[in-house]
């Protein structure tokens, strides 16, 4: 049965208003509210000092001919991250090159603040690398067999994921006014991990740039404006949602909207990364961010990562 939603704006600012006023307020309150985000248990704000990622840092760099590595080569890295600072793309920039163990190559460019030159263990975000991080903290639940990939995701995260619970988007219409029709099939831990569970990101990159999801190319992808409303989306981290919401909250919330497709059906990059967090949280029984110091970051040696700055850091 297709069922149709139209929404009515009752009178307000304009969006843009809203985000422009959290912009405002600088970076140290975006971080601020990133961090917190992340702390409720989100996937999409992680921070790391860069040292972490640095083995057997202090030590003399490796001559790069003696890992295979063309010294030449490796010589455009710094030249390319001092462009990026000049040309305003970033306020600095650091690489770094190992190869069986040796490092053979580092580099850095730029300012962490205004007159503070950017040093090797400044605390860095780790953005969307955090997606690989979760996925492996979910595979290592499921090399220890205690869930498989087939599994239906309502399994783990509860009734409002199942099938006869969910509605998945006909195309053509907007975040206003648009039709559903039932999901055919459950969202499976395998969607999650893989970007084909239906879901979307909130971020409407119609033209290849960011864009508010209630600009003119709205139409193309409605579900991001409907997950503005519902406050599921990652610009939740500029105020659009209470910074109290904790992870199981968000994914309840996420399952009462539409999907974008058919479960399986496509590849969309998405949110889905999120919900393999909650996955984490409910199979294994711990906190998302318990789970990763004691089973990744604790072992691998990462003691400078986490999802909020202590204090002596």
């Amino acid at each position: 049965m297709v069922e149709r939603v139209h929404r009515v704006h009752a009178p307000g600012p304009p969006r843009t208003g809203r985000t422009a006023h959290a912009v405002r307020r600088g970076g140290d309150d975006l971080a601020r509210r990133l961090r917190a985000r992340a702390a409720s248990g989100g996937a999409a704000a992680r921070l790391s000092r860069a040292r972490a990622a640095m083995p057997g840092w202090g030590e003399p760099l490796t001559n790069p001919a003696s890992v295979g590595l063309d010294a030449s080569r490796l010589g455009r890295l710094a030249a390319w991250g001092e462009q990026l600072v000049a040309d305003g793309q970033a306020p600095f920039a650091m690489s770094l090159v190992a190869r069986r163990g040796k490092v053979a190559h580092v580099a850095k460019a730029g300012e962490s603040k205004p007159g503070k030159p950017v040093q090797f263990d400044a605390l860095c975000r780790m953005h969307s690398m955090s997606k690989p991080v979760t996925s492996v903290a979910l595979m290592i639940l499921h090399d220890e067999g205690k869930f498989q990939l087939g599994d239906p995701a309502w399994k783990f995260l509860g009734e409002k994921w199942k099938p006869e619970n969910m509605r998945v988007l006909v195309p053509g219409g907007t975040s206003d006014d648009y039709e559903t029709v039932p999901c055919e099939r459950a969202v499976t831990c395998h969607h999650l991990l893989t970007h084909t569970a239906g879901l979307s990101y909130g971020l409407n990159p119609t033209d290849g740039r960011v864009q508010s999801p209630v600009a003119a190319q709205e139409a193309a992808n409605p579900l991001d404006g409907i997950y503005e409303r519902m406050g599921v989306t990652i610009h939740s981290a500029l105020g659009a949602a209470p910074l109290s919401t904790t992870l199981a909250q968000f994914v309840d919330k996420l399952a009462e909207c539409p999907l974008m497709y058919q479960p399986g059906e496509k590849w969309h990059y998405s949110l889905a990364t999120d919900v393999c967090g909650m996955l984490v949280e409910a199979i294994s029984g711990m906190s998302f961010w318990e789970f990763l110091r004691t089973r990744l970051f604790v072992p691998l040696g990462m003691l400078d990562t986490f999802f909020v700055i202590p204090p002596d850091k």
